[in-house]
């Protein structure tokens, strides 16, 4: 690909909302991947788009980027994490630890 068509697709994707990661071509004959991070939480998302005709239709182009990132920002948020006791027992005493040798190495320093 030329880098005009890379350097137009960077503006797309950055008027977009999104973050230019680069394209992924189509073995067959198909429609090629358009890579982009999105800002909100670092995932790796694609659209397909024609190399050849987007040119005619750009705007069909960031819209169909902002909905990607509108859908996997939606998923993220709608995520929960499950966490065993065991671990965040594990943490927190980890935190102690850690909170408690800085408070001992706080007070050498004033004392000195």
């Amino acid at each position: 690909m030329s880098e005009r068509l890379i350097a137009q697709l960077k503006q797309i994707v950055q008027a977009a909302g999104g973050e230019f990661c680069g394209i992924q071509t189509a073995i067959t004959a198909g429609d090629d991947l358009l890579l982009f991070n999105s800002p909100t939480t670092g995932s790796t998302l694609a659209v397909k788009f024609n190399p050849i005709n987007f040119d005619d239709n750009p705007t069909a182009l960031v819209t169909a980027i902002r909905k990607r990132l509108l859908e996997s920002d939606k998923d993220f948020a709608d995520r929960k994490i499950h966490v065993k006791a065991s671990v965040l027992e594990s943490i927190h005493d980890t935190l102690i630890a850690i909170a408690s040798e800085l408070q001992e190495l706080y007070t050498k320093k004033e004392k000195s």
